[in-house]
């Protein structure tokens, strides 16, 4: 069947419609292509499929630069020009606000696209098995093997090549987590637990673009901040100047990391808001909401109940999954907050990764 792409989906699919008008995602194909399909998974409202040949290529097609995409998953949209991977991202956002029906009128848009879009990952996980080392093949457990990665860091793709160089390797499958630091080190653990070097984000330089639009819109200062789900305090560390207390709550905050005047929690969100309530309560607090990809969890709630019998006076709300965001802005406009402004950041270039923004202010208590 002949397909005609029209339009890119957030889970990364491309989009056409077949002659019944019913919906077809295709993986790895771009807008405007003409292509040969083939249907892997027919349902009543949409389908499924694979390219079998591109008949036409999109004037929006470019070449990969990695000759693993498409079959180590990683990546999205390598085939696909960087302008229409972030207005696609843009669109999503946008999409996700409208049908979850928060109000967005006469909001600003902040847009951050990334300028490195290639070699920016300061951080990657391999597996190794005596002459292969690679990522999984998407959806299984085989090793790929690989020389680099495009969108690691060249420093990351060096100690690949270091590791190559000690075939072959044993026998028993290792993992191996490299990390450039921000010295500019870089480091190889073995067969630790994921992040066993602590969660950092990914692209240096879009964090320190966040880390300084957060900034910015908390710059006044005050009483008390929350980094809610802060991990090791990455978005409030340029702000303790800034505030008498900050606290940083996250279930995998380092224990060891404690400051004059930054105190870490490490407990669920719901559960140190409730450990510290009596000490904040009657002060005017900021808070820098930032949840993991499933958003608020089950605690979400408790957790905006908690910030609501708090005298919270901003929140900074980011996050890396659009719909949970969208729907949690929705609880809090519903609870008396209002959306000053939303923006986008590119943390992750050639995959359908988005980073959300919003700035809330309390309008009625």
């Amino acid at each position: 069947m002949q397909l005609l792409i029209t339009d890119l989906s957030r889970s990364g699919a491309g989009i056409g419609r077949d002659t019944e008008n019913r919906v077809i995602f295709v993986p790895y194909t771009c807008p405007g292509d003409l292509i040969e399909v083939e249907i892997t998974n027919a349902q009543k409202r949409y389908a499924e499929g694979r390219i079998v040949k591109i008949l036409e290529p999109s004037s929006l097609r470019l070449t990969p630069q990695c000759p693993a995409f498409t079959i180590c998953g990683g990546c999205d949209w390598q085939h696909i020009k960087y302008e229409h991977q972030w207005e696609t991202k843009k669109k999503g956002i946008l999409h996700s606000l409208e049908r979850t029906g928060v109000n967005t009128q006469d909001i600003a848009f902040t847009d951050f696209p990334a300028e490195k879009i290639w070699n920016y990952r300061n951080r990657i996980q391999i597996r190794g098995q005596e002459n292969q080392l690679g990522f999984y093949k998407k959806g299984t457990n085989h090793i790929i093997d690989i020389e680099n990665c495009a969108i690691a860091d060249l420093a990351i793709n060096n100690e690949i090549l270091n590791l190559r160089k000690q075939f072959p390797l044993p026998r028993r499958e290792q993992k191996y987590e490299i990390e450039k630091t921000l010295t500019g080190e870089t480091t190889v653990r073995r067969n630790r637990p994921h992040s066993a070097m602590g969660f950092r984000q990914v692209h240096e330089k879009q964090n320190q673009v966040l880390i300084q639009w957060i900034s910015e819109r908390l710059s006044t200062g005050g009483d008390v901040l929350l980094d809610l789900f802060g991990g090791s305090g990455n978005l409030s560390s340029n702000l303790l100047s800034k505030y008498k207390h900050t606290y940083c709550i996250d279930l995998y905050t380092p224990k060891q990391l404690q400051e004059e005047n930054r105190i870490f929690i490490s407990a669920e969100v719901s559960d140190g808001l409730q450990k510290i309530r009596e000490k904040i309560v009657s002060h005017s607090i900021d808070i820098i909401l930032d949840p993991p990809r499933e958003g608020l969890g089950k605690n979400q709630n408790k957790i905006l109940e908690a910030i609501q019998q708090l005298n919270s006076k901003k929140i900074v709300f980011i996050s890396c999954e659009v719909d949970p965001w969208s729907h949690t802005l929705l609880k809090l406009q519903n609870r008396g907050w209002a959306i000053k402004e939303l923006g986008a950041l590119d943390f992750f270039p050639q995959t359908r990764h988005i980073e959300s923004l919003a700035v809330l202010e309390r309008i009625n208590s």
